[in-house]
C-alpha cells in the first residue's frame, strides 16, 4: 500500500473488520483510533425535515428537486443552459400543448417563448437552473389561473412557489 501510493483505491490500509493489513507497524498519522459511541454525539442524530419543516417549504423543495430533474435530463450532456427547443419538447410532453393545455398550438408555445427567453435569459442562449425555475412558475401560474397563451394578470395571480409546484406536479403526472 505505501509503495502504491496516493494512486491506490484503498485510502486506509484496514480490511473490513477494521484490522490493519500492512506487514509493518502502522506510522504516527495512520494510527486507528476507535470511533466514539454514535449516540452521544448529537450531530448523528436523525433529522425529521418534515416535521420541522413547514409543509410549503418541503412541498417546495420536492418540486425543485423535480425541477432540477427535469432541467438536468433536457440540458443533455455537458450542457449548463436549457434552450427553446428542449424547453418545447418539455412542454409537449408535459400536455401543456393542444386540446386542453395551455397553448393551443407549437405556434403560441414558440411565441410565448420567444418573448420569455427575451425578459428572462437577457440575450443568453439558454435558461440556467435559477431562471428554468422563473419560467416554470410562470407556466405553473398560468395552470392554476386557468390562462391559455397569456399569463394571468390582476390580483389573483399565483405565487412563484405555487405556480413551480403546479408545474412540477404537472410534469410529474405526465411521466
Amino acid at each position: 500500500w505505501r509503495q502504491v501510493g496516493s494512486s491506490s483505491t484503498e485510502k486506509v490500509p484496514v480490511d473490513d473488520s477494521g484490522a490493519w493489513v500492512l506487514p509493518t507497524r502502522p506510522a504516527r498519522g495512520e494510527k486507528m483510533c476507535p470511533d466514539g459511541d454514535a449516540t452521544l454525539c448529537p450531530a448523528f442524530e436523525a433529522i425529521d425535515f418534515s416535521a420541522l419543516s413547514a409543509e410549503t417549504v418541503a412541498e417546495y423543495a420536492e418540486a425543485h428537486l423535480e425541477l432540477y430533474r427535469c432541467w438536468a435530463k433536457a440540458c443533455g450532456p455537458s450542457q449548463d443552459t436549457l434552450g427553446q427547443a428542449p424547453m418545447l419538447k418539455l412542454m409537449e410532453r408535459a400536455g401543456m400543448l393542444g386540446a386542453g393545455g395551455l397553448f393551443a398550438d407549437r405556434v403560441a408555445v414558440q411565441l410565448w417563448l420567444t418573448k420569455t427567453w427575451r425578459e428572462v435569459c437577457e440575450g443568453g442562449f439558454g435558461l440556467t437552473l435559477p431562471q428554468f425555475v422563473a419560467v416554470t412558475g410562470r407556466l405553473g401560474g398560468m395552470l392554476i389561473a386557468g390562462c391559455t397563451d397569456a399569463e394571468p394578470d390582476g390580483d389573483d395571480v399565483p405565487s412563484h412557489i405555487q405556480g413551480v409546484q403546479a408545474f412540477a406536479t404537472q410534469v410529474r403526472q405526465a411521466n
